[in-house]
């Protein structure tokens, strides 16, 4: 897996005509976080595609009003968030609505997210 906007966009192209099962891609995203365990950069990665999506649809980070987060242990995880959040959103009285829930335990994931973003 890559830390960019187009890796699965990469990854398609260097697969060429072999199939793509979703056992193969499993194991690949096991392998990725196996190598990338670190908490910390997971969250940091999901804070910065945050912003890669909402700017390729033509808005900012202004325009999100809500942020759903599922991490591992939600107290743990909500102080993770925090630095990143203040950081994208400095001004407290206008930050979007913002969840903490739980991930399952056998997740390899340290941090998952969905937001809702309106522009135009």
């Amino acid at each position: 897996m890559y830390f960019t906007d187009r890796g699965l966009e990469e990854l398609a192209d260097r697969r060429g005509e072999d199939q793509v099962t979703l056992g193969w891609l499993a194991e690949r995203l096991r392998e990725f976080v196996d190598l990338h365990p670190d908490a910390e950069a997971q969250v940091a990665n999901i804070f910065k595609q945050i912003r890669l999506c909402v700017e390729a649809a033509g808005g900012t980070v202004d325009d999100i009003i809500k942020i759903n987060f599922w991490v591992k242990d939600p107290a743990v995880g909500r102080k993770m968030l925090n630095g990143p959040w203040t950081e994208m959103f400095p001004d407290a009285a206008s930050r979007p609505a913002r969840h903490t829930l739980s991930l399952g335990a056998n997740n390899p994931n340290h941090v998952t997210c969905d937001f809702m973003a309106v522009i135009g």
